[in-house]
């Protein structure tokens, strides 16, 4: 989804709240750990969700948000990528660290970008995504096929 900077809280808890309702885990991964916990603090009181950092030693079902990093080997029903966007993965050395996020994800795997999404995204072959527009905005949600 491609969603403005001010605007993405709404858009995000009923996304996680949909996908909580189909998926055992469900898993909001950021790109660092600051990221992650502010991330948090803004959602904890409208989804239900659990911050996971580098002192846990367990994964609780449900929804989490955590740092790429510490996702390396696990695998969640449904991931979102968060702030997919120019600003954060603009890099090439980005695209493993996407590679990282985007293969994590069991069944669903959705992409959120502020603003505009990563060159690195843009770059893909259209097929390889879904874009979806809706009544207020047009939105595109990557998906792996």
């Amino acid at each position: 989804m491609i969603v403005p900077r001010n605007t993405y809280r709404t858009g995000l808890i009923r996304t996680l709240n949909q996908l909580l309702e189909t998926n055992k885990t469900v898993a909001v991964l950021m790109r660092d750990a600051a990221q992650a916990a502010q991330l948090f603090t803004t959602l904890q009181l409208d989804v239900a969700v659990s911050l996971l950092t580098e002192h846990d030693h367990q994964l609780h079902a449900g929804c989490v948000i955590l740092p790429v990093y510490l996702a390396k080997g696990l695998e969640f029903d449904a991931v979102v990528g968060f702030d997919i966007s120019a600003g954060t993965y603009d890099q090439p050395s980005d695209a493993d660290v996407l590679y990282t996020l985007a293969s994590r994800a069991l069944h669903t795997l959705i992409l959120i970008a502020l603003d505009r999404p990563s060159p690195l995204i843009e770059a893909l072959p259209q097929n390889l995504y879904n874009t979806i527009t809706t009544a207020n905005q047009s939105t595109a949600s990557h998906a792996a096929h």
